[in-house]
This record gives C-alpha cells, sequence and structure tokens, in this order.
C-alpha cells in the first residue's frame, strides 16, 4: 500500500512519504542470532550497519510495506527502536480533502492525475477480457495514448487489474505500448503467486500460497471457480486479523459455498469457522488438525476421476501451506505422474 502522513507538530501542509529504508536499535539484552532471525523473518536486507546493535534495513519485494514492518518490529521484545525514514517531495503543495471521511488524508494539489479501470472508461481501461484454460487473460489494453492486445502469462481475472495500472505507470514514464505489450506477456509468476503445476493430464494444482487475507482469497476462489470440472479448494489460516478474524474467516468460507466450490480442506484453528460457513449448504468440506491429516483425506478426491481436477492451495505466509504444496507435488513425483 502507499501511506501518505503530515506533520501535524508543526501545523504545515507537508506530506511525508515513507521510504524504503527504516532505522533500527535492538535492546543491549537482545540475542544477536534472534535479532538476525527477525530480520529474516520480515525479508529485510541490512543497508548499513553501523555497530551489532544499530542498522539501517531496507525493504525488499518479499516484505510488508514500511510501515506495517515498522510497527511489527516495534513490537518485538528485542527491538529498542524502530523507526521508517521519511521523505517530503518537493514542489508538491498539500490540501486536505473535502470529504469529511477523509479529513486526516492529504492530496497532492499541483499533479497530473491519471485513472485507470477494469469496470469502465478512463485514462487506462481494459475491455473484451477472455480467459483461456490456464485461467490466463487477454484483452484490449484502451490508453489516453492509444489502444493494443494484451496476453497475460500468470492466472486469474484480478491480474487484469494488476496489469492495467501497471500498464498506465509505465506509460507515465514513456513506455511505449509495443513495450508493455511484450513486457506483460514475459512477465512471470512470483513463487507461491498461482503457480500451476500439472500433477496429471486432468489434475491441476495452483499454488497460491505465498499470503492471505479476505479479498486475496476471494480472488483465488474466483481463479478456481472458472475452471471445469471438480474443484477442491484448500485453506490455511489468514493472520493478523485482530478482533474481526473470526467473521473474515467466516465470510471467505460462504464466498467458495456461493461460487460452487465443490470441496473445501481446511486446517488450523481459526480455519474452521471457514469450514463451519462452507458446510451450511452442503456438507463437502471437512476440518483437519494438522496438514499430514489433510493431505491424507485429499487422496480419495483425486482417485478415478476422469473429469478436470483443480486444486488451489492458499493461507497466511504464518500458516506455511507451501509445504501442502511441496508434499503432494513430492507425492505425484514419486508415482512418476507430474507432467508439468
Amino acid at each position: 500500500g502507499t501511506h501518505v502522513f503530515h506533520n501535524i507538530d508543526s501545523g504545515e501542509s507537508v506530506p511525508m512519504i515513507p521510504t524504503e529504508q527504516i532505522y533500527i536499535v535492538f535492546k543491549d539484552d537482545a540475542d544477536l542470532d534472534e535479532c538476525v532471525q527477525l530480520l529474516e523473518a520480515h525479508f529485510l536486507e541490512i543497508l548499513e550497519k553501523r555497530s551489532e546493535r544499530e542498522l539501517v534495513v531496507g525493504i525488499t519485494p518479499q516484505s510488508k510495506n514500511p510501515i506495517k514492518t515498522t510497527i511489527s518490529l516495534q513490537k518485538s521484545p528485542l527491538v529498542e527502536i524502530a523507526e521508517p525514514e521519511f521523505i517530503s517531495p518537493p514542489g508538491l503543495t498539500a490540501v486536505r480533502p473535502a470529504d469529511p471521511l477523509f479529513k486526516d488524508q492529504w492530496r497532492l494539489e499541483n499533479k497530473t492525475v491519471r485513472r485507470f479501470s477494469c469496470l469502465s472508461d478512463s485514462d487506462c481501461y481494459s475491455a473484451n477480457v477472455v480467459l483461456d484454460d490456464r485461467g490466463c487473460a487477454s484483452f484490449t489494453l484502451n490508453t489516453h495514448i492509444g489502444n493494443t492486445f494484451i496476453e497475460l502469462t500468470v492466472p486469474g481475472k484480478h491480474n487484469v487489474c494488476n496489469a492495467v495500472a501497471a500498464a498506465l505507470i509505465a506509460i507515465e514514464f514513456g513506455v511505449s505500448l509495443d513495450d508493455i505489450r511484450l513486457g506483460l506477456a514475459e512477465m512471470q509468476p512470483v513463487n507461491g503467486r498461482s503457480n500451476i503445476h500439472q500433477l496429471t493430464e486432468n489434475i491441476r494444482l495452483i499454488d497460491d500460497t505465498y499470503n492471505a487475507n479476505v479479498e486475496s482469497i476471494k480472488a483465488a476462489t474466483d481463479l478456481l471457480a472458472s475452471y471445469p470440472g471438480k474443484r477442491i479448494l484448500i485453506l490455511g489460516d489468514m493472520g493478523e486479523l485482530g478482533a474481526q478474524a473470526r467473521s473474515y474467516h467466516q465470510e471467505v468460507g460462504e464466498y467458495a459455498r456461493d461460487c460452487k466450490i465443490e470441496h473445501l480442506l481446511t486446517v488450523g484453528v481459526l480455519s474452521q469457522v471457514t469450514a463451519d460457513a462452507f458446510n451450511q449448504s452442503k456438507e463437502t468440506s471437512c476440518h483437519f488438525s494438522s496438514k499430514e491429516a489433510l493431505i491424507e483425506a485429499l487422496h480419495p478426491l483425486l482417485k478415478n476421476e476422469e473429469q478436470q481436477i483443480s486444486i488451489l492451495i492458499k493461507g497466511s505466509r504464518s500458516a506455511h501451506m507451501e509445504h501442502v504444496v511441496k508434499e503432494i507435488i513430492t507425492q505425484y513425483q514419486k508415482s512418476n505422474e507430474v507432467i508439468a
């Protein structure tokens, strides 16, 4: 996400935007090995080592945004100080919005505004979206400088919106439509983000275990629902949801049920609520106390099936659902059935 803060002490309308650097001081009694593990857990890289306990670290693509990362570090008993670096872009005038709902936010007055959309006409928008048999989208990209035909190599209709946003940013930096088309066509998926593994001719496994929240699970469920045949959704817990965690887990279970997913398998603590919500209309979900038990229960759903079967696996980083993906693939490799 993008976070813009203002300096409430000076009274000036100055936007304060976090960079990708964080200043950290570890406590004197903190174990240094545990400090290193904390940095690794947040996917941070050391940019400057002022002492063993005083560092400047940088955000990486695997990290959460700088503010969320800093808040998490501040909660650690190992950390004395964790502060994000802020900059105030020169030459920009910041004003408060008129809408009282956004009264504590700022918008920039002297800037060019470009808008993108996946639903309607805008400066940059998609049209005529079609999904192929792998769930990858092709569409017409309409922009204020012209149109082009886009073919994506990553599955999921939600990636159309991501592509449109990326295209608009590229246009603002002077990239041509031909280069945008070629760049999107050559884009490769990040590990754990909708990676497709063809286990057999009729069984595909979608690894979407990189992370999970309510909206990303809904997007993943939409992808799964777009495939023909039997659809099996495997979910671990979603983390860091606060007091509404149970209701959010219920929400994704209801969503999977409404999307007509045939089977739901869950593992964890809160995902029991997800399974219960799914089972309100049909008894085709099961909750498990261990990943091993879940994998064992999956096998009967895959046996002696001639129809297409799609399995999608997802959960927060803390759920470690990538271990389920790895074990399923390993088992099929041992039986020499994996074809891709």
